[in-house]
């Protein structure tokens, strides 16, 4: 079995406890090869934790072992704190937002923002569900910045952000936005 074939496998949830434990061997194996940050192995970790949420996995170990990856992989918000042991739960606050956010990052979230905390700039291009408004949003939270400007390229997503910073900081800032439109 391989990784491809684990992937294949993870979609359907009815897996016998062996088959869900194979996978996960293999999904190991790949992950300490490939780094458990490589995109084929951040996914089928995914896929397994999913499984955990909809009730198809029920044995303790495999849970405790997908948790590790979880952690493993930086996939902080996937953990859930109820359900953790004590390891994943150091790891869970240790990447926790500012504390008047109830923000866990991911570690690639994380480190955006500990370089921001440190008072630098940063342009940050990332794909859709990365996060990024988490990212401005905990940075007001902690820093209170004079001016912070976002590029949106829509104007839906302009008022959508707009309405998110305003109920999140409303009346402690206050937003002025700009709409321009290019030739």
């Amino acid at each position: 079995m391989d990784i491809a074939e684990v992937k294949s496998a993870l979609l359907f949830e009815d897996l016998s406890p062996q088959a869900l434990f194979s996978s996960l061997q293999v999904l190991s194996r790949y992950a300490l090869e490939h780094g458990a940050t490589d995109k084929v192995a951040l996914d089928a970790i995914i896929r397994f934790r999913d499984l955990i949420d909809k009730g198809s996995i029920k044995d303790p170990a495999i849970t405790d072992a997908i948790y590790s990856l979880c952690r493993e992989a930086g996939l902080f918000p996937y953990l859930s704190k109820e359900e953790i042991d004590w390891r994943d739960r150091v790891a869970f606050e240790f990447f926790r937002g500012p504390a008047e956010t109830s923000y866990v990052f991911h570690r690639e979230q994380w480190h955006a923002f500990q370089y921001l905390k440190s008072g630098r700039s940063l342009i940050l291009s990332a794909p859709t569900s990365f996060g990024k408004s988490i990212l401005i949003e905990a940075y007001i939270a902690q820093r209170r910045p004079f001016c912070v400007v976002v590029v949106v390229p829509t104007i839906a997503l302009l008022d959508q952000f707009r309405r998110r910073l305003s109920k999140a900081f409303f009346p402690t800032i206050t937003l002025s936005l700009l709409e321009t439109t290019s030739p």
